[in-house]
């Protein structure tokens, strides 16, 4: 249903389409209509008899139509939806294969499957009310069963030829020793259950592969498993220790024992060559570094009292990731760390003590993360003598002093930076030789006082509550990247005001080449899904900027528009507020709403909502203080220009999952930025501001101020006569005394189309969700001519998503 608004679907709705085989009403998880009816009523009276294939995403039915004969239908998906009951009766239903009815909290019951002879996955997950099972002991072709977090009581009785059984969560207690009769399986799941242990069976099922009984709080002992096990996740249960015979476990791949209550490991860990990932997080009784085999790629020790890491780590050749965040013992780093030739990720966060940084004498060809936050204190570091910095007159030093200077060409390969709460005064220069730095966290460094030019590739800059911030010396950060997505200054209340200038121009020039790029796309025959937040700025401020024509010390503004029946044109907005979080109690789910209404001149009215979420730092809400500028750009802020004479625009803040207005915040201040893109001469590039011509001029020879550091540096963009041919990265030049042209920004797409003829394979680039890289969901839709449309008694294929 992605990208389809306002359709209803009448309970009649496939009465003729007696030949439809396959209907499949899919919500894209960014479209937030989850839950919304398709149904004008809350019924349906048919189905097609031919119906093979059925999925509907929270699908209102409490019961499929009783005139309805599944003798056909082959997989049957109606996830999250109103269920209480299937069908009443005994149905035919021999050629079915799937039934998936996760999350459907109000079934009751699973319908009779004694003719289902041919069902290979049932999924009943999430189904909190389901208590009673069918028999299922006669599906000889049951692969797949899963029943997590459904309140059943009993082990089930289940046929022969299962693969995968899920009972996480359920409220089981017991596993019979008949288990071992299912020579099939090969993945079993008793996660948060009440079980006491694994009967000792279970160490006859050559099959199994797969264990995970992580927070089963009754078990105390190491189970005994078949020799064959691969996955073994015994995390916060009860184990005090595990036992020598782990080194039979030839074929063990990932061991997870975080939480328990065990000590070092036995070094026969160390005989199991087939051994990639440990898991040994909050183990509190772990005191030295495991002893473990070379074929190791993922260790994770983090929160445990462990006081140092062997010489010996260098042996460890095909370690990817090293966690020891939180382990506060670690007072130093062995220097042969850094002859890890694939290591990617080196996770120290919150280790207090950590005083002393090796030397890099190698380069790190693989390291793409390096997370150095919550008070890191590192005291002395041979990569940087003088360049060390201190905070004096303190009893705790908190100095961040990690791969600086010329040491950053060790990790040419680096693509996320977290420098989070750490003391550090200056980035050096060498940071913009940084050719895969994507993302780069200096949130609550408090002592940041500048920032030097920094690399091209960067699409997240989070510098939230960097309160001693003034100044960004790097004009080239602002002018020519066009890959910045997400840029927070929020809470820099000390940020020089030239730099807060260029956050807007630079905002509402990549907002101009944003939208040009797409009509020139459009204009070729691609049609690309827009995501709902293209990017975002927050900027400490308390007023709105200069730059943005139409402002109102309020909360809405009215705007008089200039209708053009001449022209085909795309109409464009770039909003702004200034909101006061000074009350705000720290609600997480904070949005700012903008309402947009247009009106023709032959007083039509079209409604539109975008809306901004406060940003996430990982998993965590950014809470904003005092007043801060907010520009954000999305799908809703350009529409095809339809001769609107008049817009209005109405700001307000919701806060908790209800989405209630908030009413201890207030927009307080607010401005829109109006452009207009022509349609059919958008390839050559023309983009036309609502200001008229005098009023280009005029601006155009208005230049931003210079920004200039102690190395004086100075950065503009010269205006030329290549203005009109649109955005273009070669406009963009550095000298020094010029002045700045802020109209033009270089852009290039973010969005991917192929076609494939008669087919459309369209990658969707989600920004906004709170982790470093983009979510990209890729989907396909056809195209089909006047004269190749089929009449829908003869329609074979339906699919809304």
């Amino acid at each position: 249903m992605h990208g389809i608004d306002g359709i209803q679907l009448h309970q009649d709705v496939f009465h003729k389409m007696h030949n439809l085989r396959y209907i499949k009403f899919y919500y894209s998880q960014l479209s937030g209509k989850e839950g919304n009816s398709l149904l004008s009523q809350q019924d349906l009276k048919s189905l097609p008899g031919e119906l093979s294939y059925f999925h509907w995403e929270y699908c209102p039915l409490k019961s499929l139509p009783p005139n309805f004969t599944p003798e056909k239908l082959v997989e049957l998906r109606l996830p999250d939806s109103n269920f209480e009951q299937l069908w009443d009766k005994e149905q035919n239903v021999a050629n079915l294969r799937v039934i998936d009815l996760r999350n459907c909290k109000n079934l009751t019951r699973i319908p009779d499957l004694s003719r289902a002879l041919n069902i290979e996955e049932l999924e009943f997950s999430g189904c909190i009310n389901l208590t009673d099972l069918p028999r299922m002991i006669h599906l000889k072709f049951l692969e797949n069963l899963c029943l997590k977090d459904c309140p059943v009581t009993k082990f089930p009785e289940i046929p022969r030829t299962l693969k995968t059984l899920n009972l996480s969560g359920t409220r089981i207690e017991e596993v019979p020793s008949s288990i071992q009769c299912l020579n099939r399986l090969a993945s079993l799941h008793m996660s948060c259950t009440r079980i006491h242990n694994l009967p000792d069976s279970v160490v006859k099922m050559d099959s199994l592969k797969i264990i995970c009984l992580s927070h089963c709080p009754n078990i105390i002992h190491f189970p005994n498993v078949s020799e064959n096990i691969e996955d073994l996740n015994l995390a916060y249960t009860q184990i005090e220790e595990v036992p020598l015979s782990i080194g039979c476990l030839s074929k063990l791949s990932l061991l997870d024992m975080s939480g328990t209550r065990i000590g070092n490991l036995p070094s026969t860990i160390g005989n199991l060559d087939s051994l990639k990932a440990i898991h040994l997080c909050h183990c509190l009784n772990i005191t030295q570094f495991p002893n473990v085999s070379k074929t190791v790629e993922i260790l994770l020790l983090d929160n445990t009292p462990i006081e140092e890491i062997p010489l010996s780590i260098a042996l460890l050749r095909g370690l990817s990731k090293l966690s020891m965040s939180d382990c506060t013992r670690i007072k130093s780093l062995p220097s042969s760390i850094f002859q890890l030739k694939f290591l990617r990720q080196l996770c120290l966060q919150g280790c207090s003590n950590l005083e002393i940084f090796p030397e890099i004498l190698e380069t790190m060809q693989c390291l793409s993360q390096l997370a150095f936050f919550k008070r890191l204190s590192i005291k002395a570091s041979p990569i940087l003598n003088e360049h060390i910095t201190r905070v004096h007159h303190r009893r705790n030093l908190n100095v961040l002093s990690v791969i600086l200077n010329s040491s950053f060409l060790k990790f040419h390969t680096l693509s996320t930076l977290d420098l989070f709460g750490s003391n550090i005064v200056k980035i050096p220069m060498s940071i913009r030789q940084l050719p895969n730095l994507i993302s780069l966290y200096l949130k609550c460094c408090k002592s940041l006082i500048f920032l030097p030019e920094l690399p091209p590739s960067l699409r997240n800059l989070n510098a939230h509550d960097c309160t001693s911030l003034e100044l960004v010396l790097s004009g080239r950060q602002f002018w020519e990247n066009s890959s910045l997505v997400h840029m927070l200054f929020s809470n820099c209340f000390n940020l020089d005001q030239d730099v807060v200038d260029n956050i807007v121009a630079n905002a509402q020039l990549r907002s101009q080449c944003i939208v040009e790029e797409w009509v020139k796309e459009r204009s070729l025959g691609f049609y690309e899904m827009i995501t709902e937040n293209i990017f975002d700025r927050v900027v400490a401020c308390s007023e709105i900027s200069e730059r943005f024509e139409y402002q109102c010390r309020d909360s809405s503004i009215t705007i008089k528009l200039c209708p053009d029946w001449k022209t085909d044109r795309f109409l464009c907005f770039v909003p702004s507020v200034v909101v006061n979080f000074k009350n705000n109690p720290k609600d997480i789910d904070v949005k700012i709403v903008c309402e947009i209404q247009l009106k023709t001149i032959c007083n039509d009215c079209h409604n539109f909502i975008s809306r901004w979420t406060l940003p996430l730092y990982y998993d965590e809400p950014i809470f904003f203080e005092s007043n801060n500028m907010i520009i954000w750009f999305g799908k809703n802020m350009f529409r095809k220009d339809e001769h609107y004479e008049e817009a209005l625009f109405e700001f307000y803040i919701t806060a908790g999952e209800d989405g209630k207005c908030a009413d201890h915040m207030k927009v307080e201040k607010c401005g829109v930025h109006v452009f207009y893109v022509d349609a059919k001469c958008s390839i050559n590039g023309n983009v036309k501001s609502k200001k008229n011509s005098s009023s280009d001029e005029e601006e155009g020879k208005q230049a931003l101020k210079h920004l200039e550091s102690s190395y004086g540096i100075s950065a503009y963009l010269p205006c030329t006569q290549d203005d009109e041919n649109g955005c273009s990265p070669n406009m963009i030049q550095f000298q020094s005394n010029s002045p700045t042209d802020p109209n033009r920004l270089s852009l290039k797409s973010s969005f991917n189309i192929l076609d494939f003829g008669g087919s459309t394979d369209r990658e969707d680039i989600n920004f906004n969700n709170g982790h470093d890289k983009p979510t990209i969901r890729r989907c396909r839709s056809f195209n089909f001519n006047d004269e190749d449309e089929p009449e829908q008694k003869m329609l074979k294929h339906l699919h809304f998503f």
